[in-house]
C-alpha cells in the first residue's frame, strides 16, 4: 500500500507574518527588507515542515489538499469486524471531503472505474460498486463494496486498486482549529530556536495541543 500526494495545499495555514509575530520581530511590513529577507529563506521552510509534522502526528490535512492511496488488490475481511464480514478500506487521512475517483484493474487489464451505491443495495442496476462512510474529524473515512456484495476481482498486477480522494479542512486558515494552528506556530518557533529540524519526538506542548484532534485510524 502506498499513500501519494497529488495536489498539495494551496497555501500554508500559519503565515511569515505570524510567523514574525511569534519570533517577536514585530510586523512583516515594518521589517526593513534585510530582515525580512533573512526571515523569508529561514522561517519559510521551518513553517512547512512544522505543518508537515503536526499533519503526520494527526494523519490528518489541514488545508485542503489531494492524495491517492494505491493497494495491490481489494481488502480480505477485516478482523475487526469479523462477524459482520466488512472487507473495508480505511481513507487514510482526515478530514474526509469526497472522492474524486476510485478505480481497478479487472481480470482482463482493463481499467474500471467502481461506481457508488447511495441505495443501501435497493438498486442492483451495477454489481460492483461502493458505499461510503464519511467518518468524521477523528475518525476516517472508509469504503465497502455494496449490501451483500463482493469486491470484483482483479488483475494481479501492482497497485491494481486506485482510490484518489480529497481531504482537510477547507481552503483557508480559518477553518483549521486554533490549537493546530497554534501546535504549528509553537513548532516552528521551536525549529528556529533550536537551528533547524530536530530528529526527536514532538515536544510535549505540542501533542498536547493536537490529541484531540488526532486521527484515530490505527
Amino acid at each position: 500500500m502506498s499513500l501519494v500526494l497529488i495536489t498539495p495545499p494551496s497555501l500554508e495555514p500559519v503565515t511569515l507574518e505570524d510567523m514574525a509575530e511569534v519570533l517577536s520581530y514585530g510586523p512583516a511590513a515594518s521589517l526593513d527588507p534585510t530582515t525580512l529577507s533573512m526571515l523569508t529563506a529561514r522561517v519559510t521552510p521551518l513553517i512547512v515542515a512544522a505543518r508537515t509534522a503536526c499533519e503526520d502526528y494527526l494523519r490528518q490535512a489541514l488545508i485542503t489538499q489531494t492524495w491517492e492511496l494505491r493497494i495491490d488488490g481489494f481488502p480480505g475481511y477485516s478482523t475487526r469486524y469479523s462477524r459482520q464480514e466488512y472487507p473495508q478500506i480505511w481513507i487514510p487521512r482526515s478530514p474526509f471531503q469526497s472522492i474524486e475517483s476510485f478505480q481497478y484493474v479487472d481480470v482482463g487489464g482493463a481499467l474500471q472505474d467502481m461506481p457508488q451505491d447511495t441505495s443501501y443495495g435497493v438498486d442492483d442496476a451495477t454489481f460492483y460498486s461502493y458505499q461510503l462512510d464519511p467518518g468524521s474529524q477523528t475518525i476516517p473515512a472508509r469504503v465497502l463494496p455494496s449490501y451483500a456484495r463482493p469486491w470484483p476481482p482483479t488483475r494481479l498486477v501492482a497497485n491494481n486498486v486506485t482510490l484518489r480522494f480529497i481531504a482537510g479542512y477547507g481552503d483557508t486558515a480559518s477553518t483549521v482549529p486554533a490549537p493546530i494552528l497554534m501546535a504549528i506556530r509553537y513548532l516552528a518557533q521551536w525549529f528556529y530556536e533550536q537551528g533547524g529540524m530536530q530528529d526527536t519526538a514532538l515536544p510535549t506542548v505540542v501533542t498536547r495541543l493536537l490529541d484531540p484532534y488526532r486521527n484515530l485510524l490505527s
